[in-house]
Formats: structure tokens, sequence, C-alpha cells
């Protein structure tokens, strides 16, 4: 009813999220196109042209047309440009431009109304910032294109503009600061930024007119600063960061270079020196005044950002990501010599450490110079209301304050390093960034920070916090720890000051610094420290098994050193707690973690020809026989094929599970009888199993002669059955409908197993009946009994996982004749059939058509008639309407053909019966295959693909 505008605009609304749902579906490929240059268009002019009538249902829809409008079609195939925020490609301009000039009007209005509400406010300034990042695109007279969008960016500056100049006269009057007043100028700043990368001929003459804010916002820099450091709160580190990234841009594209020194007549004579533009010299000074003024308050702050963040979780380097990031980009300026400021700010806090280490250590032969010690001083002063570093307590506590100061700064040039790199600038000896002023000379400290002899490590590392005073055993700044003592030392350790040199490592494994054999001898002797000395602290210990991978996958030489030796023989003598076989942790993340690092050191021995996975195996049998721990047991072995990479490796394993087969068997039989438990931990074995099994089928592809495979194999087969039996027993009774019989994850796993065990040539389950050995047949009819009586929907649904079954079923109906036959005798391929044929018709895998023609193939296996027609029915409608390739295209006519030959009338009735209803474009393929199969052609599949292709434009079966 176009007469009830409300009415109308909620119709709008489905539309649009109905169309982007689908889209995400890869399903309106044809439709794309005009829906974002014609419907979305023609919405957003209907909801502007009612915003006087339904302001904030108006609102509403615009907002959604600008965030879910499709860019596939118009956005640049490559494109060089860093944008903070994503551009948004608006195509045609002529059906875009008008209505957003008077949204444009209509939203600053909103914002400066007093008697708008918090909504409509917080919806004007999304659609504003959306609309800051708009290009328009596809104009044929690009000259007027550049006319009308600069015309609009003008237009829509000065609502920045006004923003800014509204939270500054607010701060100037000495008004209290709300959050509103923050997000206004948070937005207002974003869309500036916005604003000012798309249109780099717009910043300079905006800059030079209205220098008037610039430095007005580097005095409000100034503010926050004195702000944070006197209150003690980090929270605004966020917005004065956007006021960063704000100046950067400005130096980046509205700041002309100096002029090229030529000659300059000056009195008669020759001035090689060019004259100075006091303008520009002015916004220089200002973007470095708001450059040092943001690293003084990241690293004056330092150890208070410590105290506000979980220091025992990755999320305390992603917040620090966040907040260097502003400060890493600015070392990129060629504007400003942002490097030197850093230079001298590490060199003095680099002092200022090794002070604090002689004064710890009462080194006479090491006093450090009296200004440092001064400075040292008034920090304690200044920090810690009246602490002297001529105590011992108060050196701890000015130990904490430069180890934090120290920590931001190395993360700081690792980040800038890696931002770098990563956009495109070659990291070169001639790159000041990477010569020895900063990133070698953090290596350097790294190098003598990290002794050899540990406990100098240590000693450096100890310091103090308030809450520590008078109690030198308590938490301090290590974070959670895996051991139960009170008195580790860890307590007393700077945290921080580790993690960043890990995240600096981090940060360089994939440039050219990292080639240096220096690096990598450094890197391995911080993972010995951190893990072996350290591997308690969860966050340390996390970091360090992130670095190993990384490493890994670039670095093979880094195997070689000591350091990742001394890691490896001290596993193999329990000296690494993570990993030792007293390891009582019951936290998730933490058995996670021990996973990870016991998987790590795994692959770092695989790597080293010295080493032999068979010295592990002492501590996984203990785990069995003398902890009788077998969950962590599984967890270990689980972990430890996911590391490996070599066949004799994998036999030690393997026969190191044949031997304590016994042992496993009487430790799950003792396992408590409540359902969490058996559960959790059958959850786990299985998966260990599946891994196992996998890692056979991977390493072992020629091999099936060794008796203890078989043993093996046959273990497997009979555990599984054990574990199905229980878990079904426990869980069919009280099952939901549209569940699994069992728990999801066994499951999948399941089907892996038996996956990797019928397919593989590792095990050869022929042989194994010969001997008598059927556990194979039991376990795949109860596998069968799993899978039939689960929900298509929920199997079809996950798109991961499913083809694993389809691969499992495949490979028990391709086994050995005699095997396949004893499954027939279980009725099991009988109820397998309907099964596969709904499956196909939810959604098509080649694996499924695969199964069903081999089953359709097969005499010997009975199927109705009534089914024969529903797989043709399927097939029909997926071989007419699917975009396949040749060989699903290939299975689907064969399964046509089969199902032809074992029911030729049903099937022909199928066929009318799509006739009937099919659109012209489908009747036309129908009818030509439906002649083939008449006719008796033997090539009737070539024949059809010679004719239609492998793939159908029309993915309906019906017209429209």
């Amino acid at each position: 009813d176009l007469d009830r505008p409300d009415v109308v605009l909620m119709a709008m609304t489905e539309i649009i999220l109905h169309f982007n749902s689908e889209e995400k579906k890869n399903q309106t490929t044809n439709l794309r196109r005009a829906f974002a240059t014609e419907i979305i268009p023609s919405f957003f002019t209907y909801a502007v042209g009612n915003l006087n009538m339904l302001c904030k249902e108006a609102l509403e829809l615009c907002a959604m047309c600008l965030e879910l409008v499709p860019t596939g079609g118009s956005a640049p195939l490559i494109s060089i440009a860093i944008h903070t925020d994503d551009s948004l490609y608006l195509h045609p301009a002529t059906a875009w431009l008008p209505p957003l000039r008077e949204l444009a009007s209509y939203c600053a209005t909103c914002l400066t109304s007093s008697s708008s509400d918090e909504g409509l406010v917080s919806l004007s300034q999304q659609i504003l910032r959306s609309m800051s990042c708009a290009v328009f695109t596809d104009w044929r007279d690009g000259s007027s294109l550049l006319t009308l969008t600069d015309g609009f960016f003008k237009a829509l500056m000065p609502v920045a503009t006004s923003q800014i100049r509204r939270f500054i006269s607010t701060l100037n009057v000495g008004g209290m600061l709300h959050r509103d007043d923050i997000l206004m100028l948070e937005h207002a700043i974003a869309m500036a930024v916005n604003i000012f990368e798309r249109n780099d001929l717009f910043v300079g003459s905006y800059v030079y007119n209205n220098m008037d804010i610039f430095i007005s916002l580097a005095a409000v820099a100034k503010e926050f600063k004195n702000r944070m450091v006197a209150t003690g709160q980090v929270g605004e580190n966020n917005i004065l960061g956007k006021l960063l990234h704000l100046f950067y841009v400005v130096g980046e594209r509205g700041v002309p270079p100096p002029p090229l020194p030529g000659s300059y007549l000056q009195d008669g004579g020759s001035n090689p020196q060019p004259p100075e533009d006091p303008i520009r010299t002015t916004i220089v000074d200002l973007i470095l005044s708001v450059t040092v003024t943001y690293l003084d308050t990241i690293v004056e702050t330092a150890h208070l950002a410590e105290e506000n963040y979980d220091l025992s979780r990755e999320g305390f380097l992603l917040n620090l990501d966040s907040v260097l990031t502003p400060m890493a980009e600015m070392l990129f300026s060629e504007v400003v010599d942002v490097l030197s400021v850093v230079d001298a700010y590490l060199s003095r806090t680099l002092a200022m450490q090794s002070a604090c280490v002689s004064l710890k250590s009462g080194n006479p032969n090491g006093t450090p110079d009296q200004a440092i010690l001064n400075e040292l001083d008034y920090l304690a002063v200044s920090a810690y209301n009246g602490a002297s570093i001529s105590t011992q307590v108060g050196v701890m506590l000015v130990t904490r304050l430069v180890l934090s100061r120290l920590s931001i700064l190395i993360s700081l040039i690792g980040l800038a390093v890696k931002l770098r790199s990563g956009r495109g600038h070659r990291l070169g000896s001639e790159d000041r960034l990477a010569d020895q002023s900063l990133a070698l000379e953090v290596m350097h400290f790294i190098a003598n920070f990290i002794s050899p002899d540990h406990n100098i490590t240590d000693m450096m590392l100890q310091c103090m916090t308030i809450g520590d005073e008078g109690q030198p055993q308590g938490d301090g700044m290590g974070g959670p720890s895996f051991s139960n003592s009170s008195a580790n030392a860890m307590n007393q350790l700077h945290l921080p000051i580790l993690r960043s040199l890990i995240y600096f490592c981090s940060c360089l494994h994939d440039t050219w610094i990292s080639k240096q054999p220096q690096f990598l001898e450094i890197t391995a002797e911080l993972l010995s420290f951190s893990l072996i000395d350290h591997g308690d602290c969860f966050s340390l210990a996390s970091d360090a098994n992130l670095l190993v991978r990384r490493l890994l996958e670039e670095h093979t030489a880094l195997t070689a050193l000591q350091g990742v030796r001394h890691i490896i023989e001290e596993h193999w003598n329990c000296n690494i707690m993570l990993t030792r076989n007293d390891f009582t942790a019951t936290d998730p993340d933490a058995r996670k973690l021990r996973s990870r690092t016991l998987t790590n050191i795994v692959k770092l021995s695989e790597a080293r020809a010295d080493v032999q996975l068979q010295q592990f195996i002492p501590q996984l049998v203990s785990l069995l026989t003398v902890e009788k721990d077998l969950e962590l047991f599984i967890e270990d072995v689980t972990s430890i094929c996911d590391g490996l990479t070599y066949a004799v490796s994998l036999y030690a394993i393997v026969n190191m599970l044949v031997d304590q087969k016994q042992a496993i068997i009487n430790a799950l039989s003792a396992i408590p009888n409540s359902t969490e438990d058996r559960t959790r931990i059958f959850t786990k074995f299985i998966k260990c199993w599946s891994m196992v099994c996998m890692n056979c089928y991977k390493l072992l592809e020629s091999d099936n002669v060794h008796e203890c495979l078989w043993i093996f194999a046959s273990f497997c087969f009979d555990s599984l059955s054990h574990v199905i039996e229980d878990l079904k027993a426990r869980f069919a009774p009280s099952i939901e409908a549209g569940r699994c019989l069992i728990p999801e994850q066994v499951f999948f796993d399941s089907c892996s197993l038996i996956m990797n065990t019928l397919k593989g040539r590792w095990c050869n389950v022929g042989v194994m009946m010969y001997y008598g050995d059927y556990t194979a047949v039991n376990t795949m009819g109860l596998v069968i009994e799993l899978i039939v009586a689960t929900p298509v929907q929920v199997l079809m649904s996950d798109f991961e996982r499913s083809p694993i079954v389809f691969s499992a079923i495949h490979s028990a109906i391709t086994a050995s004749k005699d095997f396949t036959k004893r499954i027939r005798l279980l009725n099991a391929w009988t109820d397998l059939v309907p099964f596969l044929m709904k499956c196909m018709g939810y959604r098509f895998y080649d694996l499924i058509a695969s199964c069903l023609l081999i089953l359709l193939n097969d005499p010997t296996v009975l199927i109705p008639s009534v089914l024969v027609s529903g797989i043709c029915s399927v097939a029909l409608v997926t071989l007419t309407t699917s975009p396949l390739n040749e060989h699903e295209v290939l299975n689907l006519c064969e399964i046509l053909i089969s199902c032809h030959r074992r029911e030729a009338n049903r099937c022909e009735k199928e066929f009318e019966a799509m006739l009937d209803t099919a659109s012209a474009y489908h009747r036309v393929r129908v009818r030509s295959f439906l002649t083939l199969l008449r006719s008796g052609a033997e090539n009737a599949a070539a024949q059809y693909i010679e004719i239609f292709g492998t793939e159908s434009t029309v993915v309906t079966i019906a017209g429209w």
C-alpha cells in the first residue's frame, strides 16, 4: 500500500535483508548488479523523501542501505590505497548524490538540534561516517564526476568541523566531558580522516584555512595526556590514538614536501636555502607535538595499563597492538622526524634499566651516571608517593616502571617494522627503522638481557608493585602460575617485558632481519628461557608457542640451534613444568596450551637429525602406568601425533600403543560411571585414535606388512565399538528429535577413523578377516546405524565435516569384496540408499553420487522401485540446475542410466513430470536426456555434455 509509507519502509527493509542474506550465499550473482545499481538507490531515495514524516524508520533504512550495499560489481579489482575505514562504492552517482546531499543536511541538523534524542544522534553519526567513505564509480564524464563529488565532500566536511569545534568549546569553558562528547569527537575525527584519505587535493586547502582547529586539537591531546597521567585512567588512549592518526593523515596528504634546495636571489646574491613557509612549519610542529604527546602518554602510563588489562591472556597483546599502531605508523612519516624521538627515548630507557641492574646488584664498578640516578629518583618519588632509590624497595619499585616503559618501546619498534614490511616497504640496511639505531639495538639488548645464566636474567627481571611491599612473594607482575607453590619466583618477575621481547621477535620473523644468524640465536635462547624457566606462566608460554609456530614455517635453521636442543632435552628430563607428568591444571585453556607446547616440541625434534621420538615414549608410558592419568595420556598422544612428520616416529607411537593395549583397556574400564566423565574422556579417546589413523594414512602409504599395524587397527575398531555402544546407551533414550544419537564430535571422529583405516593401504582389512578378525565389520555396522539415524539437515548443515562421513561410506563400499559382502548381510546398504538420496537432494556432493552409483550398479543390493524413481528425480533436478564439473555431470548421468536400467517406466514418468512443470530453459535439457536414454546410446553422458556443457545458469527448476 503506497499510501502507507511506514508499511513500504518495513517492506523495503525486509527485501534488503533478504537479498543481503542471499548474496552471502553467492546465490544472487546475476541479480547483484541490478540490486546495487537500481533497487538500493531507489529504496534509499524513497527513505530520504520520508525523513520528515517517519524520521527514525527512514534513517534506519538509509543506514541499512549504506551498510549493506553490495560492492562486488563496482569495487576495483586491485586497490593500492590503504584506508582506515573500508570504502563504500556507489554506482551510479546520478542516483546516489542528490539524496545523499539531502540526507547529509538532515543528519547535520539532528546533531545540532537539542530536541534530537540519543538514538537519532547515534544513527546520524553512523550515516555521516558511512557517507565519508563513499566512492562514486562508472561516470562517463570524469571531470563532471570530480566536480560533483568534490562539492559533496566539501559540503560534508563542515559537519565534522562543527562537531570538532563544539567539543573544543566544551573543553575550553571547563565543562565536564561526558561519554557522548568523546564519541562526538571520535566520529568527527573518523569523518575527517575518511574524507582526507579519498580526496588528497582537498586536504591542503582545508588545513591552511582551518589552522586554528589543528592548534586547538594539539592542545586537546595535551589535556587528555594530563588527565590520564594525573588520574591513572588509561581509557582515553583510544581517542588520543585517533587524534594522532588524524595528524598522520594530514602530514602525509596535506603538508607539501619542502622545496628542493636551489639558487634563490637575495640582495643580488645567491642563497642555496629555500625560503621557509610559516604555515607549513606550524603544521609540522603541531604534528610533532601531538606525536610526542602520544608517545609520552603511552610510555608514562605503561605501568598503569598493565594493571588495567589481564596480563594472563592474549588480549593484553591485542590491546597493545591497538595502542601502538597510531604511533608505529608515525615512524613512516616523511614530514616529521619521529625516529630520532623514539631513538632518544629508547637510549635513555636502556640506560635507566642498566642503572637499575647496578643498583640491585650493588656492583660498585657499574655505578650509573648521576643524571640517570636523578631521573630514577624523580620517577620513584612522582609515581610512588615519596619512594626513593636509596632503599631496596624503592629500587624494586622503580625497576618496574623502567621495565614497563621499555616493554612499550620494544613492542612499538617491532610493530613498526612489521607494519612497514606489510605495507610493501622493503626493509633493507639503508632503512633507518631497521638499522642499528632501533631494531638491531633492541636485538643487542635482548642478547645481553637473556643471559646464558638464567639466574642473572631473573635478577634483572625482579621488581615490585605497591601491593608487593612487605610481601616479596606475592602476586607481583608475573601473572597466574600453574604451580601451586606460593613461593614461585615467577611471581616476582616483570612479565610484560618478557612478553614484549617475544612480541618483538614475532613481528620480525618474516623480515630481512630474521635472516640474520644473530636473530635466530637470540630467539632460540629467549624461547628456551621462557618455556624452561617460566613455562608455568600461561601467557608467556602461549606467546612462546605462537612464535615457535611462526618460526617453524619460515626458518628451518632454527631447529639446529643449541637453545632448541636445550628445550627438547629438558622435556625428556621432565624439567619443563608445562609438559611434566605431574601437570594438574584443570583449566581447559591451560590443557590446550600444554598440548600446543608438546606439539611444537615434537615438530622441533622431528626437524633435528640427532633426535628420535623414542626418547619421548618413557614419559608417555609413565603417565598411563604410574600416574594412572588416562585423560592426560590421551591428550599427549594426540598432541604428539599432531607434530609427527616421519614414519619411523609414527611406528614408535603405534608400537607403544600396542604394547600398552591392556593398560589402556584397564584404564578405560576404570573411568567413573558418570555420563559427564565418560563422555569427556571417550570424546578425547576417539579423537586420539582418529588422529593416529590419519597419520598412518598419510605417512604409511604403502606399508601393510607389519603385524603391529593390524593389531592396532583391530584395537581401534574394538575400542570404537565399545565407545559407541556405551554412549548410545546413555544418550539415545533421552536424545531430542533432530539430534545425533551420540555427541557430534565422537560421530565425526568415528567416521574419520573408518575413512583413514579402510581407505589407507597401511591396514589390510581383507587380511584381518582372513585370520578371523571381524571387528571392522561389526564396527562399520554400528557406524552406518549412526549415520542413517542422523537427521539429514544436521549432517548437511556442517559444511566442513559432512564430507568426512561420505568419504567413510565410500571407503566402506569400495573396500574388499568379503568386507562389503558381510556388511550387506547386516542389511546396511539397503538402509543407506534412502539416506544418501535425501542428502543429495539437500546439497550435492560428488562423493554422494559416487556412493549411489556403486550401490545402484550392484545387483545384490535390493533397492525398492519407489526409491529408484526418487533417486532418478533428485539426480535429474541436480543435473539440469546445478553448476557442476565434468566428472560430476558424468556421475549424475550414469546414475540416471542405472536408474533407467532398473526401473525404466518409473524413471520415464519422472522425466515426463519434470517436463510438465519446468521452464522452457530446463525442458530442453530434460527432453534431450530422455531421448538419449530411450535410444540406448552408450555415450549418452558425453553427448549431453557436448550439447549443454557442464553448467546451468538458471538455478531454479520453475520460471518466475
